[in-house]
């Protein structure tokens, strides 16, 4: 018996010995590495979402907010903590409505450990949620953009999508500045997966918020023009319109509206995605003959013309094969460069393309010098960098090219067989008013410094010399004739000097030929006195209304955000 405890003794010290050799290796020599994988299991990193930028417009010296951001909860299951899926979804839909049995298979998965149930809960549907205590079942914080001048500008400014991106407009163009950079913590969580309260330490890397930006956009004169032009658009019977607004002094954006519209606020209850487009950058169109005076100042700067300089208009003339005849302007008579862009005669800017390739015919030279001046001088055919997502460039045709022959070339003399953007027209439009210097047209006006608040201001971009200024005279008094005596006659107010022209398109039809009755009318002007305040641009598509769609469509819009302007600006009568 004796021997026998002796041996069951030293069994019990042997295997006494091995635990504490265990004990010793766990605690001691690998104590660091077990202590270090059991906290790695409580251990989650998390994204610390930056806030990203807001935006304003501007009202005088004042900045107004356009888009801001909002924090709202997310609920979200972690279907690896929920023990009773279908207890928890009809705990979960008791307080946010819902259908349990999705609720149920969502919390079921197993090959997500991030479900989202709901976005955008309110105040009181958060607080029910934690009394809950739901094991798997968290709320987190997620921003929201909020518009607290609701729909206006909507497609100049995009819209942010659910997964965080900024979609079109200046949310598209700007997305990186505007997001920032998210930083990383690392929490502590309990059995739940629930993330504990961590401290300073617990962040890896600080967020930094993405950058706020100031629009040169005015709100006075952007909610002006898309009333004006959904009111327009409307009186005109027309599928769709557009305008913009610009200072042609420094290339800033006042107002750029399209209609229709759309919230940007619900852009997921969308449904034809062509109206998040902006369509002053994004839509090239063949503008017509707001196109004309950009080929008459080519040939007074290049000397080949004068205001006086006259011609014989017989209504017609042929360009190898093809007849172009004018329209709705009789011929017979012997006209002046003045009367061709006051009364729109085709037939007078082919003649002006003639003498630029100085002979009585269209030839290459012509073609050359043209296309100099529509590209290199004017930057058709080109994008002008503007902040906004998915501007177009536009298509011009070489005169080397196949295409780029001499009856294109007489075409694109008023407008047709080239498209442009209207941003493109009014940049360079801006240009021939304002004594000849071509300014980059852009959007922001600054960025806020979020450590100081100040205002980072962006400087106007001189380009290039379009045209010489005694050229960008003569060029603005032969368009006051526009609103004086020609088609832009509804543009005029008595004492302001205001200039313009008239551009009616036809359209392409489905067999490529252009249509007898579907067109877009258009208006390109400026106001209001000797050094143009600003310039105006007016589309309007397919409007059902008879008469020339530029003067009884597009004009009337003009005439309205002008004369606001006018008062806004408080200009004074030049005459």
């Amino acid at each position: 018996m004796t021997q026998r405890i002796r041996v069951l003794y030293a069994i019990l010290v042997l295997i006494g010995g091995i635990f504490s050799l265990r004990l010793f290796n766990l605690q001691v020599l690998e104590g660091e590495t077990y202590a270090n994988s059991a906290l790695n299991e409580q251990l989650k990193k998390y994204e610390i979402a930056p806030d990203r930028g807001r935006i304003y417009a501007r009202e005088g010296d004042s900045k107004v907010p356009l888009v801001l951001n909002d924090l709202q909860p997310t609920l979200y299951a972690d279907p690896r903590y929920v023990t009773d899926p279908l207890a928890a979804a009809k705990a979960v839909a008791g307080v946010i409505g819902g259908d349990i049995e999705v609720y149920r298979r969502e919390m079921a998965t197993t090959d997500n450990y991030y479900v989202v149930l709901k976005k955008r809960l309110n105040a009181v549907q958060a607080r029910e949620i934690e009394k809950l205590a739901l094991a798997g079942i968290g709320l987190q914080d997620a921003t929201y953009r909020t518009y607290p001048e609701g729909n206006l500008a909507a497609q100049l400014l995009g819209f942010v999508n659910d997964d965080g991106t900024g979609q079109y407009g200046v949310e598209g163009f700007l997305n990186d500045e505007l997001a920032g950079e998210p930083g990383l913590l690392r929490a502590v969580t309990d059995v739940n997966g629930i993330p504990l309260t961590s401290d300073d330490d617990s962040i890896i890397k600080d967020s930094q918020d993405g950058t706020d930006v100031v629009l040169t956009i005015d709100r006075y004169i952007q909610r002006a023009a898309e009333q004006a032009l959904a009111n327009g658009v409307k009186a005109a019977s027309a599928k769709s319109g557009s305008a913009i607004v610009i200072d042609p002094s420094s290339g800033a954006i006042l107002a750029m509206a399209n209609y229709p519209s759309y919230a940007p606020a619900k852009f997921s209850a969308v449904k034809d995605a062509a109206v998040y487009l902006n369509g002053v950058v994004s839509t090239p169109y063949e503008v017509g003959s707001v196109a004309k005076p950009f080929t008459m100042s080519a040939g007074l700067n290049e000397g080949k013309i004068t205001p006086q300089s006259t011609y014989f208009d017989a209504g017609f003339v042929q360009v190898d094969d093809k007849r172009i005849e004018n329209a709705g302007v009789s011929g017979g008579v012997s006209r002046t460069m003045t009367e061709v862009i006051q009364k729109s005669v085709n037939t007078g800017v082919v003649h002006v393309l003639k003498e630029l390739g100085g002979a009585d015919q269209v030839n290459q030279t012509g073609r050359n010098v043209l296309f100099d001046y529509f590209t290199k001088h004017y930057g058709f055919g080109s994008l002008t960098g503007v902040e906004q997502a998915a501007e177009a460039a536009g298509v011009l045709y070489a005169p080397d090219s196949g295409e780029g022959n001499n009856v294109k070339y007489a075409n694109m003399t008023f407008g047709q067989g080239m498209t442009l953007t209207m941003l493109q027209t009014v940049a360079a439009y801006s240009a021939l008013v304002n004594g000849g210097t071509y300014f980059q047209p852009y959007l922001v006006h600054s960025r806020i410094d979020r450590l100081s608040g100040d205002d980072m201001v962006s400087a106007p971009k001189a380009l290039r010399t379009v045209v010489s200024d005694k050229t960008s005279r003569q060029i603005r008094a032969m368009m006051e004739k526009v609103v004086q005596l020609g088609g832009g006659f509804s543009a005029k107010r008595a004492g302001y000097i205001i200039g313009g022209k008239t551009g009616t398109s036809q359209k392409l039809a489905a067999d490529g030929t252009y249509s007898d009755y579907l067109e877009t009318g258009s208006f390109l002007g400026f106001g209001a006195g000797d050094k143009p305040a600003y310039v105006i641009m007016i589309k309007v598509d397919e409007p059902g209304i008879p008469g020339y769609a530029g003067t009884v469509a597009a004009a009337p819009i003009f005439a309205n955000i002008s004369n606001q302007i006018i008062d806004y600006y408080r200009l004074s009568p030049v005459r």
